[in-house]
């Protein structure tokens, strides 16, 4: 989220419309994961593979216009540290209730516990960084390599077989929260590649870790990107008619932090949440990402089959 050198006007409304589409349906990863062990519900799970695939058709589609997002992006080797940030921020993410953007939603919806969460992750990612990964340099996805319609002769029938289990799975009329999960998928799919292709690292995970390194030379256009996508949620939030002020307590917000102190750690070591993760590694197959991203889900996986056995036995038991 820190290079809008392109267009800032388009790139800003872009990050309205990330942030609009994400709040008017989850994208939350920690639900996502939940809702598959206990309900055996994978259409949130299927979403997530096809904003990252979509986003991926659009890159693709962008050289076409002479835009090429695969060939030099900031990146890191694939290392033992990623894999273990994607297990930290996994652990975290858990403990938080929330992954990186499912903190925005309960945030731009009145959860203000969730601002200990993102000064924790700051806190987090600069405790990180001696034991983070080697600064990040510039290399080239494994997709540069590949011609446009071989992308799309490989991720355009996996899109369309995920979109169709969406659809089967979830409908396409709206839902309790607004949007039906395959549009918004779709558009925060699009959105995102559009970005990538426009020069935006978009997600904000990999801005709160700049912050923590200490790279501010960029922190305006970082902290403008940001914003709009707050404002974007903040918006869906007050057109659906959600907004619920919830203080919190002290065991909230100590949770909060607490989880936001592991996710900026691991965010560190990959770099990046689960935000960056899926709509920067997957799109761009970028091995660090990817690896990190398996093992958050592992581990969120994990945790979720065990505190689900906990409450099952703990009924049993009462």
């Amino acid at each position: 989220m820190t290079n809008l050198t392109w267009s800032p006007f388009v790139v800003a409304a872009l990050l309205v419309l990330i942030g609009y589409a994400s709040q008017r349906t989850s994208v939350c990863a920690v639900r996502g994961v939940r809702e598959f062990i206990r309900n055996r519900r994978a259409h949130r799970m299927a979403g997530f593979a096809l904003a990252a695939l979509t986003a991926m058709l659009t890159m693709a589609a962008a050289r076409g216009f002479g835009i090429d997002a695969f060939a030099a992006i900031m990146a890191r080797p694939l290392t033992l540290a990623a894999v273990g940030g994607g297990i930290l921020f996994g652990v975290g993410a858990s403990l938080n209730g929330h992954c990186a953007m499912g903190t925005l939603a309960a945030l731009t919806a009145g959860d203000l516990s969730r601002l200990a969460t993102l000064a924790a992750m700051v806190l987090g990612a600069l405790w990180a960084m001696p034991v983070a990964a080697p600064m990040a340099m510039t290399l080239a996805s494994p997709l540069a390599a590949v011609t446009p319609a071989t992308i799309a002769a490989i991720a355009a029938p996996a899109a369309l077989l995920l979109g169709w289990y969406i659809r089967v799975r979830a409908g396409t009329g709206r839902t309790r929260s607004g949007w039906p999960p395959l549009a918004a998928m779709l558009v925060i799919g699009t959105a995102s590649g559009l970005l990538f292709a426009l020069d935006a690292h978009w997600p904000y995970t990999g801005f709160l870790v700049e912050l923590a390194a200490g790279h501010v030379a960029g922190w305006q256009t970082g902290a403008a990107g940001f914003a709009a996508v707050i404002t974007g949620m903040l918006i869906a939030t007050v057109r659906a008619g959600r907004w619920r002020m919830a203080p919190g307590n002290a065991r909230q917000w100590t949770r909060a932090a607490a989880g936001g102190l592991l996710m900026g750690g691991g965010a560190a070591m990959v770099p990046g949440g689960n935000d960056a993760m899926l709509f920067t590694g997957v799109p761009l197959l970028l091995p660090n990402m990817i690896a990190a991203y398996a093992a958050f889900l592992i581990t969120v996986a994990a945790i979720e089959l065990l505190t689900a056995r906990e409450l099952v036995g703990g009924g049993a038991d009462g």
